[in-house]
């Protein structure tokens, strides 16, 4: 028995959203206004909700596992991470294999180094069949802190896009908003224009996506919670840090 595939099938982009949250959910901020009303608004006119991630302060990795194998990290020993053990050297069921079986093809697009965390050598062994990395990319715009910023991937997607004549799976794995993070205030306002220019970046990839006439789902999420100093302290008691 085969399922019906539907005759038109869109396009999937993932993107996965470093160091970036909503930070009215922190009981000790408050804000003059909204940092993310883009982002805001796509929350209340799309389908939206709460996902917990395995990460704090690191470990990107391990939310792409899970995000695109479907597995939980609890399968796994403490502290392990499976692309630098298990995944570099065998298969496992995931979303991009069972796109590729009702005929998609599937990518995956970073804008870091292609061996961080080992990637080039596992996205193959979770179905991904490209994988566009910094070393493919304009590394001339980057970050004071020297990541590379997150324009270039809006290109990079659209390329894959084009790539192919069929449907076409994409996950994408922002870097510009990687720590270490200044001790001193650099700029008046520096969260809130982290934040705006992040949801800026969030708003020209669908824009552009419906200026090409793309049919697409674009799931966005954040890869791992941001490991904020007054956080530490209150590990294990988070109803005291985050607000319902």
């Amino acid at each position: 028995w085969e399922e019906e595939v539907p005759e038109k099938l869109p396009n999937i982009i993932f993107v996965q959203l470093e160091s970036f949250f909503d930070v009215t959910t922190v009981k000790y901020l408050h804000c003059s206004e909204d940092p993310i009303p883009y982002f805001r608004s796509l929350m209340k006119n799309y389908s939206s909700g709460a996902f917990k991630v395995p990460s704090v302060g690191a470990g990107t990795a391990n939310t792409e596992f899970e995000t695109i194998s479907g597995m939980n990290m609890r399968y796994f020993g403490p502290g392990e991470y499976p692309h630098k053990t298990i995944m570099k050297k065998t298969t496992c069921d995931s979303i991009p294999y069972a796109l590729r079986d009702i005929g998609y093809n599937t990518h995956a697009i970073h804008n870091n180094k292609a061996t961080f965390y080992s990637r080039v050598d596992v996205f193959p062994n979770l179905g991904i069949e490209t994988y566009t990395s910094k070393e493919y990319m304009d590394i001339s715009n980057m970050t004071p802190n020297g990541w590379m910023k997150d324009d270039v991937l809006v290109g990079a997607v659209l390329d894959c896009l084009e790539s192919t004549e069929g449907q076409d799976y994409v996950f994408t794995i922002s870097v510009q908003g990687h720590g270490d993070y200044p001790s001193e205030k650099l700029i008046e306002d520096s969260i809130e224009m982290g934040l705006k220019l992040k949801q800026l970046n969030i708003s020209k990839k669908g824009r552009i996506l419906e200026n090409k006439k793309k049919v697409a789902i674009i799931c966005t999420y954040i890869m791992e919670e941001c490991l904020l100093r007054e956080y530490t302290q209150w590990r294990g008691t988070e109803d005291a840090f985050w607000k319902k």
